[in-house]
């Protein structure tokens, strides 16, 4: 066994400890298009209600994680989501199912790039909808700070009263993260293992 050796197989495992391990690309569906009926537009003129009693859920993208030790980077570590929740807006002849909402920013600035729908969609169980958007892997966030405004839309085309709600999140908190710390300290033990190993080395050359 070459005993020399060690130091570096030891420096080796502690870089792979460190170095951030990514999972496959992630990816989200967006919410499937509301269908308006020809037919029910030709009798239908009586628009939804307004939703009710709307609330919010946002995450962020973020650094690697681990507790200053052993890191991994999930796949969706890049990705900002935001869900809205609501009661669903009621009618006459369209049922929670085949409701569709329209969405838009009314107020302050929203994340750049989400997939925000140019048009109706139709919410997640009937009550939820979800936007996400590229956030960058990094635990350094920016504050969201938007009002969005919503509206049913119901299978004939009429749209509902608009309802708003203000989606904010402050962004970074700080905490462990794997600045750099880390990934250097095991390049400086990989760097004194070579030293040390070519030390060895030279000295048992030195000594034959």
């Amino acid at each position: 066994m070459n005993w020399f050796r060690w130091p570096i197989v030891t420096a080796l495992a502690a870089l792979s400890w460190v170095v951030p391990r990514r999972a496959q690309a992630c990816s989200y569906g967006p919410l499937p298009p509301h269908q308006t009926d020809p037919a029910e537009a030709a009798v239908d003129a009586t628009p939804p209600s307004a939703i009710a009693k709307p609330s919010f859920t946002v995450k962020r993208g973020h650094g690697p994680e681990g507790s200053c030790g052993s890191q991994s980077s999930d796949s969706c570590a890049d990705t900002g989501s935001i869900s809205v929740h609501f009661e669903p807006a009621t009618d006459d002849r369209t049922d929670a199912a085949t409701m569709g909402y329209q969405v838009e920013v009314v107020d302050g600035v929203a994340p750049t790039n989400p997939t925000w729908p140019s048009s109706a969609v139709r919410a997640y169980d009937g009550n939820t909808l979800y936007f996400h958007w590229s956030d960058g892997e990094s635990d350094e966030q920016e504050t969201i700070d938007f009002t969005l405004a919503i509206r049913a839309v119901d299978r004939a085309g009429n749209q509902g009263p608009a309802t708003e709600i203000r989606i904010r999140h402050g962004g970074s908190e700080e905490g462990c993260r794997m600045t750099g710390s880390g990934v250097n300290l095991a390049w400086w033990l990989l760097a004194g293992a070579l030293w040390a190993a070519r030390k060895r080395a030279s000295a048992r050359r030195a000594s034959a």
